[in-house]
């Protein structure tokens, strides 16, 4: 076979290169998942021989708890999504008062319950007000907050670690004494 002939060969057998996939897909994502577990069935979804979709991500986590509106960015629209993560956004829930949960949130352990007091108009409309603008939160140490690449779980669970720890060292201390 001549030189010729092999670089025809390669040619013709040459895959042609990937389209990168670049947009803004919106996903109404539902209860259970998390939001990079969407970004993965999105990705997943656009994967073929033709098509590049590597390059994701999402404008800002919603719990697995939550649905709705979930904005994923694929391709060159990820260097955008940086402005969604600060934007104005809004929520809608639905709230039962008079329960609290282990975890901070509907899927935990009621530990507590106390009675609901009766609101009329004018005082609802006052407590409403102040739940509007800023708002500073202190998340549930359940919470899927990461800090320092930990999850608070994570940190929960070795805070319990150390008072274990602590605990046995007092324990031994007193035995010595």
């Amino acid at each position: 076979m001549s030189i010729a002939s092999k670089q025809v060969d390669k040619q013709a057998n040459k895959v042609p290169d990937k389209v990168k996939v670049s947009g803004v897909i919106l996903v109404d994502k539902p209860k259970g998942m998390t939001s990079q577990q969407v970004v993965s069935k999105v990705k997943y979804l656009f994967k073929s021989p033709f098509h590049d979709s590597k390059k994701a991500g999402h404008t800002g986590t919603l719990d697995p708890m939550a649905t709705g509106l979930l904005p994923i960015c694929l391709g060159e629209a990820t260097k955008f999504s940086h402005y969604q993560l600060d934007a104005d956004k809004s929520y809608q829930a639905t709230i039962l008062l008079g329960s609290q949960t282990d975890t901070g949130d509907a899927d935990g352990q009621i530990v507590t319950q106390a009675s609901i007091p009766v609101f009329d108009e004018a005082s609802l409309a006052t407590i409403a007000q102040q739940f509007l603008g800023a708002q500073q939160q202190i998340p549930p140490m359940y919470s899927a907050l990461k800090k320092t690449a930990k999850n608070c779980m994570n940190m929960l669970a070795l805070v319990l670690r150390l008072i274990d720890h602590l605990e046995i060292l007092r324990l031994k201390q007193s035995i010595y004494r």
